[in-house]
Parts: structure tokens; sequence; C-alpha cells
């Protein structure tokens, strides 16, 4: 069993009232009491415990209990109040919570209550809300009502077992009465209006919290999205910077490209000034060659003309028809000496 004081230790035994939230001394025998000095006095019993007037002690509770009749309502430690509110008090199992004289009164019947058991046959007080009538009983008090049922009462005149409008004696009920039901109801709309209050709180707090978790889950979806764009970002910044670094490869191939046509180029023309030299000084020498052969082609033919006259002149003179053949070649071919060209 789990202990579920909330009193704080000391000298004296206390005992946790959840009724009225109070730590109170414990008597003995079940009696509880604000302190020590008023246990001999007190009447108020721990919890499973009811207080007994004819035996003067706690005595343990009835496993169950239930309202007597229309005119009251139950209260979860089973004593009774007109309004559920009354509740936190120190009552009892068949006591009820009188309003006006703010203490726990014997419920009798029918709205009837005493000071104790023995007194509910000649008692004529009644619940808060209702009067005395003629039939010993409780009846509700009408609003449009000013005087009290049961005997009217005169307020010049005390005589006849009537009673003085200012005076609760006789068992007649002092015409004040009548505004007791009327501020029950003005607290029950007090505490209807607290409990509207209360709801419309507890829906603006749910309100703001369901506000709050919206607020929450659309800061996280916009935090991922904001995550997720910068991923894109920073991969298509790689991409730019991946593709400026290719760009700058092909930049530098395509210099080196020109570079090597320029080369080439130039190794070209160098190779055609060089074949044109070439082909100018291969010119020459076969020029000078030709000349070279054409001046002894020349020369053998001077020698062969030389020889030819002198064979001729030799021949010509024992000849008489080599000597014709000589002249008519001589006629056709006329050698300049001086130029050396035939003419």
């Amino acid at each position: 069993m789990v202990c579920s004081n909330k009193c704080l230790p000391g000298t004296e035994l206390y005992y946790f009232n959840e009724q009225i939230s109070l730590c109170m001394v414990y008597c003995g025998n079940g009696i509880i009491a604000i302190n020590k000095n008023s246990c001999s006095s007190s009447n108020q019993c721990i919890n499973g415990t009811q207080w007994s007037d004819s035996e003067k002690k706690c005595k343990i509770q009835q496993a169950f209990c239930s309202v007597p009749d229309i005119y009251v309502q139950l209260c979860p430690n089973c004593s009774l109040v007109t309004n559920p509110t009354d509740c936190q008090n120190s009552c009892q199992v068949q006591q009820y919570y009188d309003y006006k004289s703010q203490k726990c009164m014997f419920y009798c019947f029918k709205g009837v209550i005493a000071q104790d058991q023995a007194s509910c046959q000649s008692s004529n007080l009644c619940i808060d809300g209702f009067t005395s009538s003629d039939q010993g009983k409780c009846d509700p008090i009408k609003k449009d009502e000013n005087n009290n049922q049961g005997g009217q009462a005169n307020p010049n005149n005390n005589q006849g077992g009537q009673v003085n409008p200012n005076n609760n004696q006789g068992g007649q009920v002092n015409p004040k009465n009548n505004q007791d039901g009327q501020v029950n109801s003005n607290n029950n709309q007090s505490t209807s209006k607290y409990e509207q209050n209360s709801l419309i709180v507890n829906i603006m707090i749910s309100l703001i919290a369901v506000l709050i978790i919206i607020i929450l889950a659309a800061s996280f979806f916009v935090l991922r999205k904001f995550k997720t764009f910068q991923k894109v970002y920073e991969t298509i910044n790689n991409l730019e910077s991946r593709q400026k670094i290719h760009i700058d490869k092909i930049n530098n191939q395509q210099l080196e490209i020109d570079s090597l046509k320029i080369t080439i180029n130039t190794n070209n023309q160098l190779q055609n000034n060089q074949f044109e030299i070439y082909l100018n000084q291969n010119g020459e020498d076969q020029a000078l060659q030709g000349e070279n052969d054409s001046q002894k082609t020349l020369k053998q033919l001077e020698n062969d003309i030389i020889l030819q006259q002198q064979y001729s002149k030799q021949n010509y003179q024992e000849n008489p028809l080599l000597q014709e053949q000589v002249n008519q070649q001589n006629t056709q071919f006329k050698y300049d000496s001086q130029t050396g060209v035939f003419a």
C-alpha cells in the first residue's frame, strides 16, 4: 500500500484530510481535529468512518450509500447537499450541509432537517430553497411568495403562536429565508458561469496547443525544405565548378592546338622555303651543269671540226669528191670561233 500522507512529520500524528486538503491531528479511534486541544470536542472522522452522535465516536461507514429522495444530491463522502459545490465540507453520512447556518444537520426526509435523528419528528427546518408546510413537510419556495406558509406572520403582532418576521422561534421560518433560494440560485448561476469560463479557457488552451503544434510542424517542414534547397544549391555550384574546370581544360587544349597549328604552319613554310631554295639551287646546278656540258660539247665540236678540217684538207687535196662534200657542209654550218656559236 502506497502512503499518500502529504503531511510533514512532527511530534504529533497527522492525518491529511482530502476533503478540505488540510493536515489535521489524529486523536485516536478515527477522530481527527484541527489541533490537539480540540480532540475532546471534535466530531470529524477519517475517511471510511462516520461520527455517531449516540456513541460519541467514529464508526466504520457502510460500504454503500444512496440518496434518500429527490430533494437532495449525494456527495462522494455520502453527505447530502442541495448544490454539488457544497460537497467540500466535513459532513458525514446522512448529514446535510445547511447553507444558511453553514453547518452539518441530520437529514430526516422530504427536505426536512434537524439537529439530530431524534429531533426529526418535531423539526420544521427545511433544506435550502424550501419552506415548511402545514403537512409537516417542506415545499419549494415560490418566487412571488412574500410570507411563510403554515400560518401567516403579522409584522405588528406576535400573539396566537404567530412569529415576528425578525424572529425564528416557534419553529416558523423567517421571511428572510425566502432569499436563500435566490442566493442558492445565484450561486448555481455563478458556478455555471465559472464552468463555462473554465470550458472556454480549456478550449483556448487546446487551440493554442494545436496552433503551437502546427507552427512547429510547419517550421520543421520549412527547415527540411530549406536543407533540401541548400543541398540542391550546393550540387548546382559543384556542377558549375566542374563545368568551369572542364571548359578551362577545353580552352587550354584549344590554345595548345592553335599553338601546334602555328608551329606546323611555320614548319611547313620553312619546308616550302627550303624546298624552293633547293629547287633554285638545283636549277642553278642543272643550268651550270648544262652550261658545262654545252661547253664540253662545243669544245668537242671544235676539236672535231679542227680534226675534220685537217683530215678534210688532206683528203681534199687527195680526193676532189670529198672536197665538194666538205664545201657543202661548210655552207650549212658556219662556226664563229669568236662567239663559239654555229651560224
